[in-house]
């Protein structure tokens, strides 16, 4: 089966932000919507093998790799994504959605050990739930290498960037462990 790539994983895009932004809370409906556009994506991948920028595009990169970080309800194929991310990072680092690597490493680094390596993960204050907090993160004092290495923001301008998209304050301290 030959699919128009690009198109598909815009459509596969707008569908899984669409249903984010609509703040709908039925986490049933997500995790169907989720599956549907894993099986998309698992034909896509069946065809190319593998989810490189120079095929899909970086917007068709980004795509695959939001809908595997969406899949929270199978933490198994986020690893497997994950090696597979890696895997094709240490290929080409050019060719890869490399920011996605950090971000779905954080996530799975979160359910497993309670911390994270690059700071992306924020979740509602305790003080407040007009506040953001990140979840803990490891090694604060290379955390800017980090996110540098993985073509993140510094992490005064991914706050910056939180504070915009969700209108909320942001606590952060580059002291915490």
């Amino acid at each position: 089966m030959t699919l128009d790539y690009k198109t598909t994983l815009k459509k596969i895009l707008d569908e899984d932000q669409s249903m984010i932004m609509s703040n709908k809370n039925d986490p049933e409906k997500f995790i169907q919507l989720n599956k549907k556009h894993l099986k998309i994506i698992d034909e896509i991948l069946k065809e190319i093998r593998e989810p490189r920028i120079s095929i899909l595009g970086h917007n068709g990169a980004l795509t695959v790799w939001i809908i595997v970080q969406h899949a929270d309800h199978d933490p198994g194929l986020q690893k497997y994504y994950l090696r597979l991310f890696k895997k094709l990072y240490e290929k080409d680092p050019d060719d890869t959605y490399k920011e996605g690597i950090a971000y779905l490493e954080d996530r799975i680094l979160i359910k497993e050990k309670g911390q994270q390596l690059y700071g992306t993960q924020f979740k509602d204050s305790a003080l407040s739930k007009n506040t953001l907090e990140p979840y803990p993160i490891l090694n604060h004092l290379s955390l800017e290498k980090r996110r540098k290495k993985m073509g993140l923001l510094p992490m005064n301008d991914y706050i910056k960037e939180l504070k915009q998209i969700y209108g909320k304050e942001v606590i952060y301290s580059d002291k915490w462990s």
